[in-house]
């Protein structure tokens, strides 16, 4: 389960029924998540300074992970532990930044056309003029031909170029929350009787994300050939199934999904005597798991 958290985020999975688990001085306190025992909701914003570990509890029948914290908690029943192994504890959220997300980008695809008065013709054509290279958390996509030009004294007065990306993903098992950042990378030159405008529509696991877009309206001149718009999405990443966690959350597979992106440039212009062009050069996007990630699973 991959959810797009709510504007005020809650998390549905820590339950009523914990434990506290009070150690030695020099050692920290571990909260024992019990998903499948209760649904007491927690806000996110609480955990942000946190630094994760990966704690394995061990009760009487059940393997539980848990999350370090900084508080101490007092009044701790130790009876119904049978162990406490510590697993990486001085493993940080940054050493996971390399596998938390998987481009296949030898999978993904590409298409679209561009238009200019009555002539159409295909564009976006994957590894002829629109390229692939992942790295890390970070996907790049670089475009050659997106792009529309009417220069003055053309006769054609619109145009319009769209371009269709998919790519399959995987992200990393657990319990965390994680940041997309998408950034299209264009440039715009337009005179006083012209209009631009270029967009972002993309989606991330099935989820729609809000639409990026930046217009340019009639009358303000422009010549920009390097302009950037991004944006941000938080996702809580929630791996397990409620009523199975126990038996599933560090042993199934990689969650996996796809995204999807549809980039789109217009311009307009009222005479033919006026100048515009616009073109988008690169889609750059970013999955990164957030400093305070409450727990991961370890590698297999």
């Amino acid at each position: 389960m991959l959810n797009l958290l709510p504007k005020t985020p809650t998390f549905p999975w820590i339950p009523r029924y914990r434990r506290i688990f009070s150690t030695i001085q020099g050692l920290d306190v571990f909260l024992a998540i019990h998903s499948f025992l209760g649904t007491q909701k927690i806000s996110y914003q609480n955990y942000l300074t946190y630094q994760p570990a990966l704690v394995i509890v061990q009760t009487d029948d059940t393997r539980l992970c848990c999350q370090r914290t900084t508080q101490v908690i007092q009044g701790v029943s130790m009876k119904h532990v049978a162990s406490i192994a510590l697993a990486g504890l001085a493993i940080s959220s940054s050493a996971f930044a390399q596998s938390t997300i998987i481009w296949d980008t030898a999978r993904a695809i590409s298409g679209g056309s561009k238009q200019v008065g009555g002539t159409a013709q295909q564009v976006c054509i994957k590894d002829v003029n629109t390229f692939f290279v992942d790295a890390g958390n970070t996907l790049s996509v670089l475009l050659t031909d997106l792009g529309i030009a009417l220069p003055s004294g053309d006769q054609s007065l619109t145009g319009r170029a769209n371009c269709r990306i998919v790519v399959p993903v995987e992200v990393a098992r657990g319990l965390y929350l994680a940041d997309l950042t998408q950034t299209v990378t264009y440039g715009v030159v337009k005179g006083a009787g012209a209009t631009a405008r270029v967009s972002a529509n993309s989606s991330f696991f099935g989820y729609p994300l809000p639409v990026l877009s930046r217009g340019y309206s009639w009358g303000p001149i422009v010549n920009s050939p390097l302009e950037q718009i991004s944006r941000t999405d938080t996702f809580r990443v929630n791996t397990p199934t409620a009523s199975a966690w126990f038996r599933t959350w560090c042993f199934g597979r990689q969650p996996k999904g796809i995204y999807n992106s549809n980039l789109a440039v217009g311009i307009e212009k009222n005479n033919m005597y006026d100048e515009a062009q616009l073109a988008i050069d690169g889609l750059d996007v970013k999955f990164e798991v957030r400093p305070g990630a409450l727990a991961f699973c370890p590698a297999q």
